[in-house]
């Protein structure tokens, strides 16, 4: 990903089309792969992912024909949690299938607490029951 995010723009690089999705599904993948490889450290993956997009953005404002912008990591920290609920939601889907309404790594994370008891509001409305039961 470094090589990619510092290459002339001038260069051929595989692209979404966009520099923002870009970043959005760079960080999202490698959020979703470093919760997975390491869950007990999440906020220490996130946080140095997001380290490294900010790193990335700093070396960039030094490579020919590309610029720093914050948007990018904006982008970014957008990925991530993205990246982080993708690996949270099908625990979450589970612990609900299972009429448990609280997943236990609420009680560890209050940040987690926080988004996850929206998400579960949200879950908890009829059709959306419905359509997580015929899918899953």
């Amino acid at each position: 990903m470094l090589v990619l995010a510092l290459m002339p723009i001038d260069v051929p690089i595989p692209s979404t089309g966009w520099d923002k999705s870009n970043h959005l599904l760079a960080f999202s993948v490698m959020a979703l792969f470093g919760c997975r490889a390491y869950p007990g450290r999440t906020m220490a993956v996130l946080a140095g992912l997001l380290a490294c997009g900010a790193l990335i953005e700093a070396l960039q404002s030094f490579t020919p024909n590309r610029s720093a912008q914050w948007q990018d990591l904006v982008a970014d920290a957008v990925g991530l949690a993205l990246g982080w609920s993708a690996e949270q939601l099908p625990r979450v889907m589970r612990r609900l299938r299972a009429g448990l309404h609280k997943p236990d790594f609420l009680h560890r994370d209050s940040q987690a607490a926080a988004w996850l008891s929206l998400l579960t509001d949200l879950t908890r409305q009829p059709v959306l029951l419905a359509y997580a039961h015929e899918k899953f």
